[in-house]
């Protein structure tokens, strides 16, 4: 994915809360957080009107690939609408290629659904000689989506002149949302799904990011 280790050029994957009744949305990993170091995965809480979450994220030691593990946990005494988003921007070239032609190699890269909650990008070769990448992003979930949506245009999903902290996208109601897959000039890759929490109840939600 693309990536800076600058803390004030923001990058990498995000997820994303939102109260679909009220509009108000925030990061799982929000920077009052609180954010404990265990073995091998670093441990996101936070809590934010009524509704707690605890995002652990870590690296499976045996496929390599990355895992987003949010929880979320209706505090209130009613039923509760939300929606739970996840952001990153492909790259699948090594960061001084992208940093040098960041626009050409962009064209290279083409996404396309991954079965019910998932989505996948891979990289055309450049030169005969290279070989086909793919980099999936899947959701595996013990909750039932009433919506799910899958966004890989990172112009819509931002807005113009928005950043990652305020997307235009999360401001739009997720059931005016179509799905956008294929060639795109500035790809990103988004998986958004709206669910129903019960009263004290809790919803386990699990990305997967990794080349296959």
């Amino acid at each position: 994915t693309r990536f800076q280790p600058s803390c004030h050029l923001p990058s990498g994957l995000r997820l994303y809360v939102k109260d679909s009744q009220s509009g108000h949305y925030w990061q799982a990993a929000e920077p009052s957080a609180n954010v404990t170091f265990e073995t091998a995965q670093a441990v996101f809480q936070l809590t934010i009107n009524d509704i707690a979450s605890t995002l652990r994220a870590f690296v499976d030691p045996l496929s390599g690939m990355a895992v987003h593990a949010l929880e979320v946990e209706n505090l209130s005494q009613g039923q509760r609408m939300l929606e739970v988003c996840s952001y990153l921007e492909p790259a699948l070239f090594p960061q001084k290629d992208m940093e040098a032609h960041p626009a050409y190699r962009k064209l290279f890269l083409e996404t396309a659904k991954l079965g019910s909650y998932g989505v996948s990008v891979r990289r055309r070769p450049v030169t005969p000689q290279e070989d086909d990448l793919q980099l999936w992003h899947v959701l595996s979930t013990d909750t039932a989506f009433s919506v799910f949506h899958v966004q890989t245009d990172r112009n819509a999903f931002l807005g113009r002149g928005r950043t990652l902290y305020t997307p235009r996208e999360l401001e739009m109601p997720l059931s005016s949302l179509a799905d956008a897959v294929g060639a795109m000039i500035d790809p990103c890759l988004s998986l958004r799904g709206q669910f129903v929490l019960q009263p004290g109840c809790k919803a386990r939600l699990v990305f997967i990011t990794g080349c296959p």
